[in-house]
């Protein structure tokens, strides 16, 4: 507790001679901050008894009573300091001190004859002021060992000092220490020193960092400290962000003549046309100028023969006729007297054996299915070829068609409409009699006829 009020005494003590000399302190004309290095020869005063009596009563007490030795008794000495500054403010400073005098122990015991001691410390001093001011208080503390006669001791040296710069390289430093002994036999005492010394060294540029290099994470050349989309690449105009694409279809509004709707990039970033406004785009339309009907491509309606029915689904487009008949005008049933004509004049048909070339005989028959089918023009004809089976099945189907065709034929060639007649060929698929035998190979050869 006695040392913790000693402390406090002297760190007041400081800031006391700090305020009376603030005054007179000014910067020098070297504001830079110089790494220097410096010897400081120092005379010294030793004071154990003044220590002594605050520990043995109180500081006011020693004050009030005018009890504080006065530099004439006190004992000198010389030493050395090593300074080094650290930075504008902060300095190490490494002393050794000799001192001849009559040791007061902290058992109050003395020896009976003077002897030198010798003091070394390392200290580190904080000046209050940056390094360019021609006055420069400071604070000090440290660690230091002693040797007297054949005893070593351990102290803890505080204070306060004046650093005065007369030149660049010349200094007086005035210090006063409080070295608190932290070892068996070292007894607290003052230390005052008044020291000349010479600095060297060269002006040390400060260093400032240098900024931060511009980053650009996005890479698209915009810097993150201006890019408001830094982790999307962008451009100038949005301040590194994308340029909008509303309508989402992949085409900047920049660039897009159809910004809110989605398009393609082929229109500029329009939906596909619909020129004639059917509701089938262009791409899709055939007839894209003019409307028209999705099952016909886009193309409109046609009805050639004006009945109604549109040529898509009329079976007859250039004839009128009614929907029910398929547009086909309705026909004329035949009668049951010119179905049987027509029948029978078939079986009198012939032709040249294993050929479909058609004798002459065929002709009266023929005559009157013409007759027929010019008296009734809405009827029509379906023509059958039939076969025996001698033979092979391909050849008999052959044969079969080809004597179908050439009935419809000859019926053409005397003015029926070819429209008018279909023929088919059966080979000898559909029998009317057994193949067993020549009378019954003889009916299946035979042609068909159907009036309808």
């Amino acid at each position: 507790m006695r040392k913790s009020f000693y402390l406090g005494c002297f760190f007041t003590v400081a800031s006391a001679l700090f305020a009376q000399g603030q005054s007179t302190m000014s910067p020098s004309t070297n504001a830079a901050y110089t790494k220097k290095r410096g010897l400081i020869l120092n005379v010294t005063f030793t004071d154990f008894a003044t220590a002594d009596r605050i520990g043995k009563s109180s500081l006011s007490s020693v004050i009030n009573n005018k009890r504080v030795s006065k530099l004439k008794d006190m004992s000198p000495g010389f030493g050395l300091t090593y300074l080094e500054s650290l930075s504008s403010n902060v300095d190490f400073a490494s002393s050794f001190n000799a001192t001849s005098l009559s040791y007061l122990f902290k058992n109050g015991g003395a020896p009976r004859s003077e002897s030198f001691l010798f003091e070394a410390d390392a200290n580190v001093n904080v000046r209050l002021l940056p390094q360019n001011y021609v006055v420069n208080p400071y604070l000090t503390a440290g660690v230091g060992a002693s040797y007297y006669d054949v005893y070593f001791g351990a102290y803890m040296p505080l204070g306060v000092g004046f650093h005065v710069k007369i030149s660049d390289q010349d200094v007086i430093r005035l210090q006063a220490q409080y070295r608190i002994g932290v070892s068996s036999m070292t007894n607290d005492h003052f230390n005052l020193s008044l020291g000349f010394g010479n600095m060297w060294g060269k002006a040390k540029p400060e260093v400032k960092p240098l900024p931060p290099a511009p980053v650009d994470t996005d890479g698209d050349g915009i810097f993150d400290n201006v890019d408001q989309c830094p982790t999307v690449k962008g451009v100038a105009q949005y301040n590194g962000c994308p340029v909008p694409d509303s309508d989402n279809d992949g085409i900047a509004d920049d660039v897009d003549k159809c910004p809110t709707v989605a398009g393609l990039a082929k229109y500029n970033g329009c939906p596909i046309p619909d020129t004639d406004g059917d509701g089938i785009n262009d791409e899709m339309d055939k007839c894209p100028a003019v409307a028209g009907v999705a099952r016909l491509q886009g193309c409109p309606e046609k009805d050639t023969d004006g009945d109604g029915v549109m040529d898509d689904s009329d079976r007859c487009p250039d004839v009128a006729g009614p929907a029910s008949n398929g547009g086909c005008p309705e026909r004329k049933a035949p009668t049951e007297v010119e179905v049987k004509q027509v029948q029978e004049a078939a079986k009198f048909i012939y032709f040249e054996t294993g050929s479909a070339k058609l004798k002459a005989t065929s002709n009266p028959a023929l005559a009157r299915v013409v007759k027929v089918l010019n008296d009734n023009k809405d009827a029509v004809i379906k023509i059958e070829g039939h076969t025996d089976n001698v033979g092979t099945a391909a050849l008999n189907q052959k044969l079969s068609e080809d004597r179908a065709a050439s009935v419809k034929k000859a019926l053409v060639g005397k003015g029926v409409g070819e429209s008018r007649i279909t023929s088919t060929g059966f080979s000898f698929d559909k029998p009317i009699a057994p193949n067993t035998t020549a009378a019954g190979r003889a009916k299946n050869r035979r042609v068909v006829m159907i009036l309808e």
